[in-house]
């Protein structure tokens, strides 16, 4: 018989083996019954499945196959391999599943002893499902999709769907039980019209279309500008600068572009994704990218980015600000959000509408569990109840910017794209050919083109799970979307 060993966070040590006899804990339900006096047998209460914390026997292997140790150094391998603050992936080599766990100790291990060392470690399972190695997708057909969960426990899936072409909603359907939808149907009494019109959408493999601001010019004089110098270039995904320029004087300069919108714009949602890179070690460095908004004079409406101005350490800020007619800046936003910006690729977005401007920040990772999470999430309202940063929107442009007295810390900007709002009371698109509408329904998020978009969801609508056994899944309209469906079989 191998030898099991354990896993944890992907990572192990040969010489650390799962004692034989170990059993493992599974469906660890517990039911509340209550006694009625003057009736026969009892009134079910409550009935749920409990967390487990049990003892994990563990062997280590201390000999000259797998190399001899002393105490200190069993101790400090074990310590690295156990030692999280949060629930990590703990996978027995010899099973195809894995639990989320947490450790304690004490670690005792034997100070002399030579071959088998026996010890345990608590295991704390706040989750107490276990979960297949295997994750797995089904694709719509003719927009239905079967879901087949061998698990022995419910589970619960992210969705994936590409629009096709423009559409007003989303909806995944569990049969005739459960939805959830974003947007609303049409209607025959009322038009659909693409209230949100995407006027600019540039993405970073290419620099087509936009043009460079004049050379030598200094966009505005403050945390949100440099000077224009400098040539940017395209990686294939994102864009960065190739070449500053040089600047006389102290401060900070590089390429800046910008290109034009087909109309003049009042109400408006921009939204950019930008990055700061980490400082290399030893070096002193610091850098800026920022976006920018003009009227149809040339002048700065809005800035908003990220920058690291602190040169000793890394100190990423996002930052906001908005322009009367007269250049005089009014800072909405700068902050480090407790390291929340540090070496990211961040979401930036501003909107304007009835003169109420909106200003956010969001942030995409992958957790210990594989799944996609939010953070860095930042949202202000500014009220221009004087409408004295009313002028309308002419440009949208970007910079990219190191010091004259510091070295090159690197930024790049992937995408910005520029989204007008019209009046109207017709139905609007809510998710444009190309786009994709992300559900996760166990952490309970969507999103619509990589933007949070809980305000679309529909009143009534909800998260929901599929059963063991196979699930039946549609979704509407019917034609509009390429849909697949991701899952993991869990067990008790």
């Amino acid at each position: 018989m191998d030898n099991t060993t354990v896993i944890i966070n992907n990572k192990k040590l040969p010489w650390l083996i799962v004692q034989r006899g170990f059993k493992i804990p599974s469906f660890n339900f517990a039911t509340e019954v209550e006694k009625i006096p003057g009736r026969d047998g009892g009134v079910l209460k409550n009935r749920e499945l409990n967390h487990y914390e049990f003892d994990l026997p563990l062997y280590a292997l201390n000999d000259s196959i797998h190399g001899e140790k002393n105490h200190d150094e069993i101790l400090n391998e074990l310590v690295r391999l156990f030692d999280y603050d949060k629930p990590v992936k703990l996978k027995l080599s010899s099973k195809n599943w894995y639990w989320y766990a947490m450790f304690d100790g004490p670690f005792e291990i034997d100070m002399t002893k030579d071959g088998f060392i026996e010890f345990s470690v608590k295991v704390i399972l706040l989750d107490p499902y276990k979960y297949s190695d295997t994750e797995y997708t089904s694709p719509a057909y003719q927009d239905q999709i079967a879901v087949k969960n061998d698990g022995t426990a419910k589970t619960y899936p992210i969705i994936e769907a590409t629009a096709i072409k423009d559409s007003t909603m989303f909806m995944i359907t569990r049969a005739d039980e459960d939805y959830f939808q974003v947007g609303e149907p049409e209607s025959a009494n009322n038009e659909t019209k693409d209230l949100n019109p995407i006027l600019v959408k540039s993405t970073g493999n290419t620099l087509s279309g936009w043009q460079y601001e004049t050379q030598g010019k200094i966009i505005s004089n403050n945390e949100g500008s440099a000077l224009a110098n400098g040539v940017a270039e395209s990686n294939g995904y994102s864009i960065g600068a190739k070449s500053f320029g040089t600047r006389d004087n102290k401060g900070w300069y590089g390429p800046a572009l910008r290109r034009s919108l087909p109309h003049t714009v009042n109400d408006f949602t921009v939204t950019a994704d930008m990055k700061v890179f980490d400082q290399e070690k030893g070096k002193s460095s610091v850098g800026k990218v920022m976006t920018h908004l003009y009227d149809e004079m040339n002048n700065v409406v809005c800035t908003f980015g990220l920058y690291d101005a602190t040169g000793s350490k890394n100190n990423i800020r996002a930052w906001f600000g908005i322009y009367n007619e007269f250049g005089e800046r009014y800072e909405i936003y700068d902050s480090a959000g407790n390291y929340a910006f540090d070496d990211h690729y961040i979401y930036l977005s501003v909107s304007r509408k009835n003169n109420m401007w909106t200003f956010k920040t969001w942030h995409y990772y992958t957790d210990s569990r594989g799944k996609r999470k939010i953070t860095s999430r930042m949202n202000k309202v500014y009220s221009d109840r004087g409408a004295i940063y009313s002028k309308p929107i002419a440009q949208v442009g970007f910079q990219i910017s190191r010091h004259t007295h510091f070295e090159v810390q690197q930024a790049r900007i992937n995408e910005i794209k520029f989204q007008e709002h019209l009046a109207g009371n017709e139905i609007p698109y809510i998710v444009k050919a190309g786009e994709v509408v992300y559900i996760d329904m166990n952490q309970e998020f969507v999103t619509i083109d990589n933007e949070p978009a809980l305000q679309h969801k529909a009143f009534g609508s909800d998260y929901f799970y599929v059963d063991k056994g196979i699930t039946e899944l549609f979704v509407l309209p019917q034609g509009y979307f390429d849909t697949t469906v991701t899952w993991v079989n869990r067990f008790l």
